[in-house]
């Protein structure tokens, strides 16, 4: 079993008030689209391992499920959860 003694508390990072926490966050699929078309392919991989040139050639693949989970993950998460059949 793992030891759940040693989890790190994340540093907070908003200090406003709940009134004041931004909501209504709204990402479109050619904002997401827009933004994999600039990755440039000649570049490192960032801390995810994700290759930039992986990212382009799956971008048409991709941009629905970044999409999903810059808006709602929670949503995102139970539709990759569901079996396809």
């Amino acid at each position: 079993m793992e030891n759940l003694g040693n989890i790190p508390v994340a540093d907070r990072v908003f200090h406003g008030s709940d009134s004041e926490k931004p909501l209504d966050i709204s990402i479109d699929i050619e904002t997401v689209r827009r933004k994999l078309d600039k990755l440039r392919p000649d570049k490192a991989s960032g801390s995810d391992d994700l290759s930039p040139r992986m990212l382009m050639e799956l971008k048409e693949e991709i941009c629905y499920p970044v999409m999903g989970l810059s808006t709602d993950g929670t949503v995102l998460i139970k539709k990759l959860l569901t079996p396809v059949l």
